[in-house]
């Protein structure tokens, strides 16, 4: 099954994958901004979702915390 945008739950963490440079990322859906967001080594990274190639699937959070 495919993941859409519209699919995605504010706050909920999905494994995607970026157009350029593509790489794999494990992300926060933010749906106020409307922007897949993660931590980086020193900044928060913030990716639209036109610059994501796909979205794999929904997973737990970095914490272990399970929300779903």
């Amino acid at each position: 099954m495919t993941i859409t945008i519209a699919d995605c739950k504010d706050g909920a963490h999905y494994s995607i994958l970026l157009k350029h440079p593509r790489t794999h990322r494990y992300a926060r859906w933010d749906a106020g901004h409307q922007m897949f967001v993660w931590q980086g080594n020193s900044e928060a990274h913030y990716e639209e979702p036109g610059q994501v190639a796909e979205i794999l699937e929904r997973v737990y959070p970095p914490d272990g915390q399970q929300e779903f």
